[in-house]
């Protein structure tokens, strides 16, 4: 489990990222689950409302940048995780 909170920000009232590592495939010793959660709340109503509108786009934009960091570190992926990147729940 790994989480940042923003605090004292003056773009967010709320900015929390959390990012938990589960079991994978168990045929696969090299592979994990990975649920990243995002949390914000602008400052802006107007911020806030553009970034409804991209939200997906914004948590594609994250866990890609993560999964790229981890394959320069790690090595090539045991699995395509880039087609099983799914936004699965967003809560206004």
């Amino acid at each position: 489990l790994l989480q940042s909170v923003c605090i004292d920000d003056r773009l967010f009232n709320l900015l929390d990222t959390t990012w938990h590592f589960g079991a994978g495939d168990p045929s696969n010793t090299r592979s994990c689950t990975l649920h990243f959660m995002l949390a914000f709340e602008f400052k802006s109503l107007l911020h806030s409302q553009l970034a409804h509108i991209f939200f997906d786009q914004v948590v594609r934009t994250m866990v890609t940048a993560f999964l790229k960091r981890a394959e320069i570190k790690y090595g090539s992926p045991s699995l395509d995780h880039f087609k099983t990147t799914t936004v699965i729940k967003k809560v206004s």
